[in-house]
């Protein structure tokens, strides 16, 4: 038994856990200690299965994983999916209508481990680099059969994401079944913003209660923390919250405890944090 024994740490990555593609030292050294003392650690991200192995050169998850936004909780260790949804038909053929409104914006379709490119541009080419994807291209009608996670649009600029939204957002109250978040990630000092059409009712958070069901942890003892609009529902559905100091104010407003910077070590202040409270 150790000082975090029935605890369980949901991070999400990029902006919280790492930046410039980088784990601060500060929270490598605090993840190993929470870890020896018995507490679970884990991710919480946008990224698809294979996008979180880059993190892995860093530090290693001691139980299953948050993937896909709360679209699936996949174990590493045993490389099993325990929990899993998908968008709907309906959602397939918005993102049919999306791709030739939207030549500029690289788009891709996310299944299980596997990446689909339909459209592709500098930012897409970005984002393949950075989380170490090999996407294969193809169109919507070849893939139509496949179960898909997500579908994840690289924007050409932060504004792009409100022109997507004006013209599918009819869609998506029609339907009801997707809904699209704003995401980003900071790399050699440029920020990328992107967009992900996500199953409804399918987030973080709904996935968060389920990871501490499978892994037992403890009541009262379930922590998380995320930087962005996407990890609204992570951050509400823990025990105890915190957010970065750049995080915007809607998040801080609501956060249970407010770190320094990701740069600095964000994740080792929280777990600081948490050590003072048990």
């Amino acid at each position: 038994m150790g000082i975090f024994s029935g605890c369980l740490l949901a991070s999400d990555i990029d902006g919280t856990l790492m930046t410039e593609g980088k784990v601060p030292a500060r929270n490598l050294e605090a993840i190993q200690r929470f870890q020896q003392e018995g507490g679970l650690f884990t991710i919480a991200t946008g990224r698809s299965t294979k996008a979180v192995l880059p993190v892995f050169d860093f530090i290693r998850c001691n139980c299953p994983a948050i993937v896909y936004n709360g679209g699936m909780i996949y174990d590493y260790e045993a490389q099993q999916i325990l929990y899993e949804r998908a968008l709907s038909s309906a959602d397939k053929r918005l993102c049919a209508e999306l791709v030739p409104s939207f030549p500029q914006v690289g788009i891709e379709v996310h299944s299980g481990s596997r990446v689909y490119l339909l459209n592709r541009s500098a930012e897409s080419d970005w984002h393949e680099a950075y989380e170490r994807i090999t996407p294969t291209c193809t169109t919507v009608e070849a893939i139509l059969d496949q179960p898909w996670n997500k579908v994840f649009f690289a924007l050409d600029r932060e504004e792009t994401f409100d022109d997507i939204l004006r013209l599918a957002e009819p869609k998506l109250r029609e339907s009801g079944t997707s809904y699209i978040v704003k995401t980003y990630a900071t790399d050699r000092g440029s920020t990328h913003y992107a967009c992900e059409q996500m199953p409804a009712g399918v987030n973080k958070g709904t996935a968060l209660p389920e990871l501490a069901r499978l892994t037992g942890a403890e009541p009262g003892h379930v922590f998380a923390i995320g930087d962005y609009y996407n990890d609204v529902e992570l951050l509400a559905a823990a025990d105890v919250s915190a957010v970065p100091v750049e995080s915007p104010e809607a998040l801080k407003r609501d956060a249970d405890f407010i770190c320094g910077s990701c740069a600095v070590g964000a994740v080792a202040d929280f777990i600081e944090y948490i050590e003072s409270k048990l």
